[in-house]
């Protein structure tokens, strides 16, 4: 009878130690995570040193900008026809968008199944 209650101890014993393993893996594997992860960091970085990302990425564009200096054009004379094509544009872009989209899903996705009626008692 002794020999039962120990076992049932260990047993017990050994059943905690898991859970308390299995818990530690589990924050071990969550912390890895978040360090691997890239988009993470960068939130974490931001977060934390706020004033050296903002002054960095600044720099950065600065520099960007005057690497890539562009020749001035000519300026163009004013145009209605061309200001009213490009509000045509700007208003057809949605439908054009939503167009594109539907012709992709049509085009690409595959076709559902046909519908075959369940109870083929009300079939002709």
């Amino acid at each position: 009878m002794a020999q039962r209650s120990t076992d049932h101890e260990r047993k017990e014993e050994l059943k905690e130690s898991l859970a308390s393993s299995r818990m530690a893996l589990r924050i071990d594997r969550d912390r890895i995570k978040r360090q691997l992860n890239p988009l993470a960091r960068v939130r974490s970085a931001v977060r934390h040193n706020p004033l050296p990302v903002f002054a960095t990425t600044a720099a950065v564009a600065f520099l960007i900008t005057l690497r890539r200096r562009r020749r001035k054009r000519d300026d163009r004379p004013f145009k209605a026809r061309r200001m009213l094509f490009g509000w045509f544009l700007a208003l057809a872009k949605p439908a054009a968008r939503l167009w594109i989209a539907n012709w992709a899903k049509d085009r690409f996705l595959p076709l559902p199944p046909p519908f075959q009626p369940t109870d083929r008692a009300n079939t002709p």
